[in-house]
């Protein structure tokens, strides 16, 4: 249940920069949750960088990139430690 809480709340935040998501947002997340990313800690910066692989089209591409610009806003710490969560795209 926890899950997807989580993915409607990403599927909430879509409409505002993804056209037609209400017909392929869900697939969008899945093609997100499923690829690839990096995990790069920066203790001198207390930063833990995720940083997403490309995906299947620039117009997902671009939707990650937005998503990123949201959640960094969030100043979200990575559980059980003082690492600020950042997110980023190697697509940019």
């Amino acid at each position: 249940m926890l899950s997807y809480r989580a993915e409607s709340a990403l599927f909430n935040l879509l409409p505002e920069f993804y056209a037609n998501a209400n017909k392929d947002g869900r697939q969008l997340l899945k093609e997100i949750f499923t690829s690839g990313a990096d995990f790069i800690p920066d203790y001198q910066k207390q930063t833990l960088t995720v940083r997403l692989h490309s995906l299947s089209t620039p117009r997902a591409n671009l939707a990650v990139k937005k998503l990123c610009e949201i959640l960094n806003q969030t100043n979200t710490r990575f559980p059980y430690t003082n690492l600020k969560l950042f997110y980023d795209s190697v697509a940019f």
